[in-house]
């Protein structure tokens, strides 16, 4: 048994083989021609600067700094006296959760439970 193709097989092949290598360039050149002609738009220092201030109002939504007794706290870890500053000292109660863990080694499950502890 021999493996010899007929040469109108092997011309076939070989030219189905080069257009996918010719249609692999083509868009590969296109792709590339599309990344050039964007990125100077992207340097130009009035678009940069556009994009610059549309980014940092996304990122702080809070019209004014927040007050001296905030100060250093983590959001939702506040003291009392930032809360007052930050209502507007409304008389304001404080509740704390702490979450409790039970697991159950034979059944591969762990249950959490958030208990309100006062202070």
């Amino acid at each position: 048994m021999t493996f010899v193709q007929q040469p109108s097989e092997q011309h076939f092949r070989n030219l189905a083989i080069a257009t996918v290598a010719a249609a692999a360039i083509l868009a590969g050149v296109v792709s590339l021609s599309q990344s050039l002609t964007s990125a100077p738009a992207a340097a130009d220092p009035a678009t940069a600067e556009t994009v610059i201030s549309n980014l940092e109002a996304k990122t702080n939504r809070q019209t004014k700094p927040l007050p001296a007794a905030c100060e250093g706290q983590s959001w939702g870890n506040w003291s009392s006296d930032c809360i007052n500053a930050l209502e507007g000292n409304r008389a304001s109660r404080q509740i704390r959760f702490e979450t409790h863990e039970d697991r159950s080694v034979s059944n591969r499950t762990s249950i959490l439970t958030r208990v309100p502890i006062s202070t």
